[in-house]
């Protein structure tokens, strides 16, 4: 369902097609879910789930708060431009009227561990006082940003433009003392 509501669209995928695709009955799949919605609802969590613990993946906690800010931005950089199609589909449900408020509200639970990282990065005096969600939200700009670029061909990401890219977005968030 991820591969055809990635090319199609939510609204243009019908059931039918998915019980085609993935050559499971209709029965199944309506055992498992009660609706194309719950499906959506499902996939969701499952990639912000995957998303939360690429985050944190291979990140020392023995280097500089920055450099852990580097780590997990390359992590979620790295992991969206090896998963194209998750990448498509968190684009196009990301502020979906499908996805329900629990949802969205389990999703991020999977981001705890990164909220509170940037909440100790402003107590640490790292970073600046900002409200966590403006402050995620502004870093994960930066990063889908590279990565459009980055998958689009519009841009070779080098090592070095990837450098400066993130020391943009660590910019917009230190506090410069």
């Amino acid at each position: 369902m991820l591969d055809l509501v990635v090319k199609q669209g939510i609204q243009a995928t019908p059931m039918s097609q998915v019980v085609k695709q993935s050559g499971v009955a209709a029965g199944t799949i309506y055992h498992h879910f009660a609706s194309k919605e719950e499906i959506i609802n499902e996939l969701y969590l499952n990639l912000k789930k995957e998303f939360g613990s690429t985050l944190s993946n291979q990140v020392d906690l023995n280097t500089s708060y920055k450099t852990q800010f580097f780590q997990i931005w390359t992590n979620l950089y790295d992991y969206f431009c090896e998963n194209e199609t998750a990448f498509h589909f968190a684009e196009q449900i990301g502020h979906c009227t499908m996805i329900t408020p629990e949802t969205k509200q389990k999703g991020e639970l999977y981001y705890l561990p990164v909220i509170e990282f940037f909440a100790n990065g402003i107590a640490q005096n790292q970073l600046r006082e900002m409200d966590l969600k403006l402050m995620s939200n502004l870093i994960y700009g930066n990063v889908v940003t590279a990565v459009q670029l980055t998958l689009s061909g519009e841009l070779i990401m080098t090592k070095d433009r990837l450098q400066t890219v993130i020391q943009s977005s660590w910019d917009s968030v230190a506090k410069h003392n």
